[in-house]
């Protein structure tokens, strides 16, 4: 027998266990679905009202969790082995990082916030898996794939089987449903907003495929699937075919129910019930932008993609269709500021021809500076999760993520140099500059321990940090006073440094040189500050 497999997914309405068994079927890998649960949870309310998960709604997500736990370990998975992903509500919470460490320290589990452009990855793989059991083709149609959850409504456009658009669209189920309720409004404006977003949409999806020629829709999500149910015609035993007439009626017919009766018709938990008829006017005027006369219903989801996408990432179709789909998003953003098409991919030959010209000529990267940095000069009590996180990503995120990918390339070579410009404040605080400070300060440890890894390969791995250097970012804070007085910054530099002035580009010159070279080959995992002594310097006695 197999070890079954498991992935946990916190959306916007509830949080979902998938437990499956990998199986071996004419040479290929497929799952066999072992568990599923589906537990209720507020978290795309919190989020989309209030920008902040609740302390009540981070307890109901802990207490669920620690039950999955426990229904885990009668299959024999560990919380470790247990894959836990968050989609939109988690991913646009100001406080996603603490909720997320708060569940890795109560529970054990490790949460992975994906981004849209991977939800429509995952989806596309889950939906090809489970619509070849139908014997329905992709790659001969023009077609959509359409999702909508309570956060986001995610798509993509198909021509002849080969991705050309993906969008990721704010129009979430909760979303809107909040929306409403804040205005006080009733469903009747809740469909004239979906009416109104989806109309602006079209001509930005008809430049990129035309509607009037798409062949075949593909809807995802646990509200069609009901729909399936009471409507469809099963193809297979996880996929159905639906008469679009018979589900515009359908649709129809339930504008009419309470949430009481959607609960105790379709069975369906109550935070289900207040976004279910507003989910179905959206896929119904979507599905109108077509003349499709029916549609797809696979019983399939992101969580199933993840299984799949352990096992078929290395297949060479499934990479290019993902890499086809990341081209096609980014020509959408390009299209929707108004882009210059054929310039942009001018740029990109030109710049892969450079690359490829430059690796030929002078081989694997082995000499790397990590130069890139913000500031963001906020009080820490107002700044924002949002700006903090800007310049973590920035000063310490993008070091980390450079240098993953040229230490490979190094280690194949049997030498290499990275070179961390930190700062002083990776040793010191001062006011309104916390994320700045932690940034550096990690970045600074982030070099030693790139060195306590990677020195056994010939890698060194040191930093430097700069004092204040005069540059045109610094210019204002020279400049003589109306009264020919310096200016205060100015002279409290000039009192806290030894060497009694402001630092020049060219004095970071020699230090790079050095530590770039074979002179630095037994120096590893050390910050030069080159300061004019600030750091050594406590000031003058008064």
């Amino acid at each position: 027998m197999n070890t079954p497999q498991a992935v946990i997914e916190i959306g916007s309405t509830g949080i979902r266990l998938l437990v499956a068994e990998p199986v071996e079927v004419q040479s290929q890998k497929k799952f066999n679905i072992l568990d599923r649960s589906d537990q209720p949870v507020n978290l795309g309310r919190d989020v989309f009202t209030t920008r902040s998960i609740s302390r009540e709604t981070l307890l109901i997500c802990l207490h669920i969790l620690e039950r999955y736990a426990e229904q885990l370990a009668a299959w024999g998975i560990s919380r470790e082995e247990t894959i836990v992903i968050a989609t939109s509500a988690v991913r646009e919470a100001e406080n996603r990082d603490p909720f997320v460490d708060r569940i890795k320290v109560k529970t054990g589990f490790i949460v992975h916030v994906i981004d849209g452009i991977e939800e429509n990855r995952l989806m596309y793989l889950a939906v090809s898996e489970c619509i070849k059991e139908g014997s329905v083709a992709i790659r001969q149609n023009d077609s959509i794939f359409l999702d909508i959850s309570g956060g986001a409504t995610e798509m993509m456009l198909m021509e002849k089987g080969r991705i050309i658009g993906a969008h990721s669209m704010r129009l979430g189920t909760v979303i809107i449903e909040q929306m409403i309720h804040s205005m006080m409004g009733n469903l009747d404006d809740a469909r004239r907003f979906i009416s109104e977003f989806i109309r602006n949409t079209k001509n930005t999806l008809n430049a990129e495929i035309n509607l009037d020629k798409i062949q075949q829709f593909i809807v995802l999500g646990n509200d069609m699937k009901i729909v399936s149910l009471f409507v469809g015609k099963p193809i297979s035993p996880f996929l159905w075919e639906v008469e679009r007439g018979a589900f515009e009626n359908f649709v129809d017919e339930v504008q009419h129910y309470t949430p009481e009766e959607c609960i105790a018709k379709f069975k369906m938990n109550y935070n289900e019930a207040q976004t279910f008829q507003i989910s179905l006017v959206a896929y119904k005027l979507f599905i109108q932008l077509t003349n499709v006369t029916k549609f797809i219903v696979p019983d399939t989801s992101i969580r199933e993609g993840i299984l799949l996408s352990r096992n078929q990432l290395s297949n060479p179709e499934i990479q290019n269709d993902f890499t086809q789909q990341i081209l096609a998003g980014a020509k959408a953003i390009l299209k929707k500021y108004q882009g210059d098409e054929s310039h942009a991919e001018y740029v990109r030959k030109t710049s892969l021809q450079i690359y490829d010209a430059l690796q030929k000529e002078l081989g694997v990267i082995d000499i790397l500076v990590n130069n890139a940095g913000i500031i963001k000069r906020i009080p820490m009590t107002e700044m924002s999760v949002e700006d903090f996180r800007k310049v973590v990503d920035i000063d310490l995120n993008a070091p980390f993520i450079v240098s993953k990918a040229v230490i490979p390339g190094m280690k194949q070579k049997g030498h290499g140099k990275i070179i961390n410009i930190c700062s002083m404040m990776s040793e010191l605080g001062r006011e309104t500059v916390s994320a700045y400070a932690a940034a550096k300060g990690g970045l600074k440890m982030l070099t030693r321990n790139i060195c306590a890894e990677f020195g056994e390969y010939n890698i060194q791995c040191n930093g430097i940090g700069p004092g204040y250097i005069a540059t045109p970012q610094t210019a204002p804070l020279r400049e003589r006073q109306p009264d020919g007085s310096r200016h205060p910054f100015d002279s409290f530099i000039l009192a806290k440094t030894p060497a009694a002035r402001w630092g020049e580009p060219e004095d970071l010159m020699g230090p790079v040189v050095f530590l770039a070279s074979d002179a630095s080959n037994f120096v590893n995992g050390h910050i030069l500050y080159v300061d004019g002594g600030i750091l050594a310097y406590i000031g003058k006695q008064p």
